[in-house]
């Protein structure tokens, strides 16, 4: 009997430490578990944001184009069949002497009241001009003939302005507030041509001379 619980007590004994030990790796392991780092994560990149990084960085660098040569404007050439259209009709146009080696047109209206002019070739033509008179009893009605062609004549000639209606309004009325002997330059530049407005009221008459460069 005594044996017996001899046994007993050493087979607790050991039971006993057995167990402690293994508590003992247990809580080894679990101190092991925790003071191993975990494994970096890599954060995920969208493929857009790497295929915008590569075509960044393949991307050919900047470069800078340099000024060409200096381009001077081309010079405006203006026909005979442009400056007279809608006017023509109103005016009998003969070729006469020629001015300086060039071809010169001349025409006049019925009334005598307007005078076109144009030197150069009928494809380009340097010069043109239109005389238009006012007398001082100018009948209404020749008046208004005198403006429209005046009109006419300054949409051929110069098309980018597109109230040639107002500025020829404009332009009668100060010829008429001119005194007797009074005279009057008026010049508009364009990019390529000049006109020059001339109000000579001794000639009772505006004349509108354009210029090509």
């Amino acid at each position: 009997m005594t044996r017996t619980k001899r046994a007993l007590g050493c087979l607790i004994l050991c039971l006993a430490i057995s167990s402690c030990a293994m508590r003992s790796k247990a809580i080894k392991e679990a101190d092991l578990r925790q003071n191993v780092p975990k494994p970096a994560v890599k954060e995920e990149v969208a493929i857009e944001q790497v295929e915008e990084k590569i075509t960044i960085a393949s991307a050919p660098a900047p470069s800078i184009d340099k000024a060409g040569p200096f381009q001077p404007a081309v010079p405006e050439k203006i026909t005979y069949d442009q400056i007279t259209n809608l006017i023509g009709e109103f005016l009998e146009i003969k070729a006469v002497d020629n001015v300086s080696g060039q071809p010169r047109f001349v025409g006049t209206s019925e009334n005598k009241l307007v005078t076109l002019e144009m030197i150069g070739d009928k494809d380009n033509i340097s010069i043109a001009s239109i005389k238009l008179v006012y007398p001082d009893d100018i009948e209404p009605i020749n008046s208004d003939l005198n403006n429209a062609i005046a009109i006419r004549f300054l949409k051929n000639v110069a098309p980018e302005n597109k109230d040639w209606s107002s500025s020829i309004k404009d332009i009668v009325n100060k010829f008429h507030s001119l005194q007797i002997g009074d005279k009057k330059e008026e010049t508009i530049l364009f990019n390529t041509k000049e006109i020059k407005i001339v109000s000579d009221k001794n000639a009772n008459a505006i004349t509108v001379i354009t210029r090509y460069q």
